[in-house]
């Protein structure tokens, strides 16, 4: 096969996935233009092994999955208008939509463990429902064990037993805070007597 540079295929309505093995075909390829088609799938990892490869624009059509790892030589990309998922490679200036990492959303261009009590749609983390719980990077939530309940975004499901105790230092809170305000109007009260008897013994002594 000649000596090939460049190849420029924009705006062809090609539906399809992208070529597979262009690297064992074109090996001299230093431009590639796909822009504005109708491509689906996933970028082929035999693109990190193009070591020409200079220029290459995708964009405007429908690629999806996680952007393989591209030769350090190229510098001129255009992923923009397509469904790629997180992480993106260090140095690609593109957007993800989504992670395929169980239990992670994405955030600016990497995925994030959901934390405990939450579960990933692959886009965001939900709040788990009552009577269910999740651990930290969860897909799913897991019901509770019979005669145990929890609350929303609930890392733990607790016993009836913890409800009754979690009940009880309620209450011993509450007293707590009643004994406060006892002891206060109480020390109140003995100060203002103290203040009224000594008045009591000192107006004699004013007259």
């Amino acid at each position: 096969m000649p000596s090939i540079k460049s190849i420029n295929l924009a705006n062809n309505n090609f539906n399809g996935v992208f070529p597979r093995g262009i690297n064992r075909v074109v090996t001299t390829l230093q431009e590639l233009h796909l822009s504005n088609n109708d491509l689906y799938g996933p970028l082929p990892s035999e693109l990190s092994y193009m070591d020409l490869l200079a220029t290459l624009n995708v964009d405007g059509n429908q690629l999806t999955g996680v952007i393989p790892d591209l030769p350090s030589i190229l510098i001129n990309v255009n992923f923009n208008g397509n469904n790629f998922a997180c992480p993106v490679p260090n140095g690609v200036n593109a957007t993800c939509n989504y992670c395929n990492e169980a239990g992670t959303y994405p955030q600016d261009t990497k995925c994030i463990k959901c934390p405990a009590g939450t579960y990933s749609n692959g886009k965001q983390c939900l709040s788990c429902p009552e009577n269910t719980f999740s651990l930290p990077a969860s897909s799913f939530c897991n019901s509770c064990p019979s005669n145990t309940y929890s609350s929303t975004s609930s890392s733990v499901c607790l016993t009836k037993f913890d409800q009754a105790s979690n009940f009880l230092q309620y209450i011993e809170v509450i007293l707590m805070v009643v004994l406060v305000f006892v002891v206060i109007y109480m020390l109140v009260v003995i100060i203002d007597i103290r203040k009224n008897s000594v008045k009591i013994y000192s107006d004699p002594l004013i007259n």
